[in-house]
């Protein structure tokens, strides 16, 4: 099934790509813009993964992207090809994230890139808008297989210290509609059929670059009999593949990021109590250390009490923790912001959402919601079950 596809992509595109364009690496030799989570950074990088596949779309992005309530440390971009249109490839955002966003958005180029090719067919027959799998097969077929394999599955983590706690977040990203299995297959055939080297192939998750060697070591006596299946004459003449010298350039002022404050102005925020305890306890740590170290120098030695030492060393630690879990302010509940508010504000000076109350212990609300979400979910349940039985 897969071989079938890709013999049809290249009935209807030839066999260059697949067999004379550089296959991309991941690296900053190919991605050479810096990354930002911005509109513009994700413009320049499909602007470049078109210019990498030999595909002449222009793009164009509707940025819908809303605030994100939770803290997450592992969050996932949602970029999402659309239509093409008049040599215009559309996507939809919603979300950048801290995820693959090259690896992810190379499946969408492929899709983008077969509906261009059928609105090119003449008396072409209807036919529905590309799926997952077919845009992973033709994002291989265009060079784009190293980036789409390293996507196709992979885990990650991530942890950090808040506060006394240890948070750790586990993820499993799978993107595009291909196993980690079925795009390296499609890679070793693409390898087997060039007998070379691919440098590109340096640039695969380590695990991915061994499998890939027994794949090719295993379809290469196999060579002709994939070109037959393909349709390939492998001793043909190709028509050189053209692109403009660079891709099309970005800029951050044409695309400018929306203002926080205008974007969230319509949600609803709330103030997070929270205590400089940490802050009094190593200011009174301090102060304890220079207090010692002036009674140590004005007392001789034989002189100085323990027990004077032992105070001068604890008394300021306890202050500066009393005094420092009294101190109390107010941040902005949104985990973007973070801004501490002023008290008399009824809207967030950082991110513009109105304040509509105050949390005074964070944790105990998020429990306290979680446990009316459950019970919400349970009530749900339950009139299904009872609808189900015809009470």
């Amino acid at each position: 099934m897969l071989l079938d596809q890709l013999a049809e992509l290249i009935e209807r595109g030839g066999a260059a790509r697949l067999l004379d364009a550089p296959v991309v690496k991941m690296d900053t030799r190919d991605f050479p813009d810096p990354w930002q989570p911005t509109r513009a950074a994700v413009e320049r990088l499909l602007a470049r993964l078109f210019w990498h596949a030999h595909v002449d779309l222009d793009v164009a992005i509707d940025d819908l992207r809303a605030l994100d309530a939770g803290a997450q440390l592992l969050s996932r971009s949602a970029i999402e090809w659309m239509q093409t249109k008049d040599g215009v490839a559309e996507f939809q955002l919603e979300a950048i994230g801290n995820d693959n966003v090259a690896g992810a958005l190379s499946h969408e180029i492929g899709r983008a890139y077969l509906a261009w090719i059928a609105a090119a067919t003449p008396y072409r027959e209807a036919r529905s808008a590309p799926t997952d799998r077919d845009g992973s097969i033709a994002a291989v077929y265009l060079g784009l297989g190293v980036l789409a394999a390293n996507a196709a599955e992979y885990h990650r983590s991530a942890g950090e210290l808040r506060g006394r706690t240890a948070v750790t977040e586990w993820d499993v990203v799978m993107t595009g509609g291909l196993s980690n299995d079925e795009v390296l297959y499609l890679l070793a055939v693409q390898a087997v059929l060039r007998d070379a080297p691919i440098d590109a192939h340096g640039t695969l998750r380590r695990e991915l670059r061994d499998r890939l060697r027994d794949a090719i070591a295993g379809l290469t006596p196999h060579r002709a009999e994939l070109a037959a299946r393909l349709g390939v004459d492998l001793a043909a003449p190709r028509t050189p593949l053209e692109r403009d010298p660079a891709p099309a350039r970005v800029s951050d002022a044409e695309r400018p990021e929306p203002d926080r404050r205008t974007r969230w102005a319509g949600a609803e925020t709330y103030r997070v109590s929270e205590r400089r305890t940490a802050w009094g306890g190593l200011l009174g740590f301090l102060v304890s250390i220079v207090l010692v170290i002036m009674l140590a120098a004005a007392t001789n030695r034989g002189e100085l009490s323990p027990y004077l030492l032992i105070a001068a060393f604890v008394v300021p630690i306890v202050v500066g923790l009393i005094l420092g879990r009294r101190a109390r302010y107010d941040r902005c509940y949104w985990n973007q912001c973070m801004r501490i508010q002023p008290p008399a504000a009824t809207a967030c000076p950082g991110c513009g959402a109105r304040i509509a109350g105050r949390i005074e212990d964070f944790r105990e609300e998020l429990a306290r919601r979680a446990e009316e979400e459950d019970d919400r979910l349970d009530a749900l349940r339950i009139a299904a079950e009872a609808e189900a039985r015809g009470d």
